[in-house]
């Protein structure tokens, strides 16, 4: 995706030549203009809290785990061979329970993150577009991502304009 996004951009900077005067190429970081949304440190903090509440479940569940494998270490030896071979059971089926909850939480953190930040990417997408048009740039190129190859003083830095229009001082 990298190399394809790069020689998208070397292919706009040789052949900047050749492409008409009215050809307007803007810039912008995206990636501090997210960081400036108001909305994002909202997101952040939904996700921070959502986050430590699954990490609390899952330490309560581990804490659980640690209590009953001290138990069953210390009764061990006075244990028969089927209550032994029941309590090993139930402990190899909580370190499972952890295990899944632990695999369900990751995916759950991942699918909360999407749900908060995408309405926020979207917006900012959008207000990057109407400020495009409204400067009459035909390409705007993303500075975050390290693949702009070379950037001129005409290109014009569009990240002020989109703070105005997104309402961001």
């Amino acid at each position: 995706m990298k190399n394809a996004l790069r020689t998208l951009v070397l292919f706009f900077v040789l052949f900047a030549g050749s492409v008409s005067a009215q050809t307007k190429i803007g810039h912008i970081n995206f990636q501090q203009l997210l960081s400036v949304m108001p909305e994002r440190a909202a997101a952040t903090k939904q996700m921070e809290t959502h986050g430590k509440n699954l990490e609390n479940q899952l330490a309560e569940l581990q804490k659980d785990f640690q209590t009953k494998l001290a138990e069953y270490q210390k009764a061990s030896t006075t244990m028969t061979d089927i209550v032994r071979s029941t309590k090993e059971g139930e402990l190899r089926d909580m370190q499972q329970r952890i295990q899944t909850f632990q695999q369900a939480a990751q995916q759950d953190v991942q699918k909360k993150q999407q749900e908060l930040f995408q309405p926020i990417l979207e917006k900012a997408q959008t207000a990057v577009k109407k400020v495009a048009k409204e400067q009459g740039m035909t390409y705007v190129l993303d500075t975050s991502t390290g693949v702009v190859l070379y950037q001129s003083n005409e290109s014009i830095d569009i990240l002020p304009l989109v703070k105005v229009a997104l309402g961001i001082k």
